[in-house]
C-alpha cells in the first residue's frame, strides 16, 4: 500500500499547478551521448520565481538538446535560451486546463484506490488460509489424542 501512495504522489507531482515546481520537469527524458537521460542528470533545476524555472546544464554543450526536450516533451512549457541557461516559463492555467489537471488528478487517485484495495484483498486471503490451517493443525491434534 505504501507503494501506491508513493505513486500517487509522484503523479500528483506530475500535474501543473501553475506555480514553478522542478518536479514539472521530472519526466523530461534528454539525449546523452546516445542514451536517455533524466533531465536531471544532465542540468540542475531551480524555481527562479513564482513562475519560472531555471534550468543550468552541467555541460554547456548539452544546452539545445536540452531545449529541444523540453520543448517536445508535451508539457506546453517553451524554454528560452540564454546562452547559458535555459528559463522557463509556467504559463497561467485555464479554466479547460484546470479541469483536465484535476481529472488526471482523480484518476491517478482512483488507480491508487484501486491497487491498495487489491493489496488488502490478497493480505485478506493470505490471513484467512494461515487462521484455517491453524484451524485444521489444531483440529488435528485434538482428534489424535
Amino acid at each position: 500500500m505504501q507503494k501506491s501512495l508513493e505513486s500517487l504522489i509522484h503523479a500528483f507531482g506530475q500535474i501543473r499547478t501553475g506555480k514553478a515546481h522542478p518536479s514539472v520537469l521530472g519526466s523530461v527524458m534528454v539525449p546523452y551521448y546516445g542514451t536517455d537521460t533524466p533531465l536531471a542528470g544532465v542540468a540542475s533545476v531551480t524555481v527562479k520565481d513564482n513562475q519560472t524555472l531555471q534550468v543550468v546544464p552541467f555541460e554547456r554543450n548539452m544546452l539545445g538538446a536540452i531545449d529541444k526536450a523540453i520543448g517536445s516533451a508535451g508539457l506546453n512549457l517553451n524554454p528560452t535560451n540564454l546562452g547559458e541557461l535555459l528559463l522557463v516559463n509556467m504559463p497561467p492555467l485555464t479554466e479547460e486546463t484546470r479541469k483536465g489537471f484535476t481529472k488526471q488528478a482523480r484518476a491517478a487517485a482512483e488507480d491508487a484506490r484501486r491497487r491498495a484495495s487489491a493489496e488488502i484483498d490478497k493480505l485478506i486471503k493470505d490471513y484467512e488460509a494461515k487462521i484455517a490451517k491453524a484451524t485444521d493443525d489444531k483440529e488435528k491434534d485434538l482428534m489424535a489424542i
